[in-house]
């Protein structure tokens, strides 16, 4: 069963801006589902999506490389 958070939630959690998961998700970078005015993030399919993206920082921090994302919209 999906999970389905906003992306004040899903930001948080993913340590990433909402406003950049919302413009990922115009650009068809990332999956999201409007729900009449408003938009919700799959955790799975976010998890999914930002592992296939992700690349490894010198610093040894892991910093997600949306360019790479090759994920339709839903």
């Amino acid at each position: 069963m999906a999970h389905l958070v906003s992306a004040r939630t899903a930001s948080e959690a993913f340590d990433v801006h909402a406003e950049t998961l919302r413009r990922l998700y115009r650009e068809g970078a990332i999956p999201g589902y409007r729900i009449g005015r408003y938009l919700r993030f799959d955790v799975d399919e976010l998890r999914e999506a930002f592992r296939a993206g992700r690349s490894a920082a010198p610093s040894g921090r892991v910093e997600p490389d949306f360019g790479a994302l090759d994920v339709p919209a839903a």
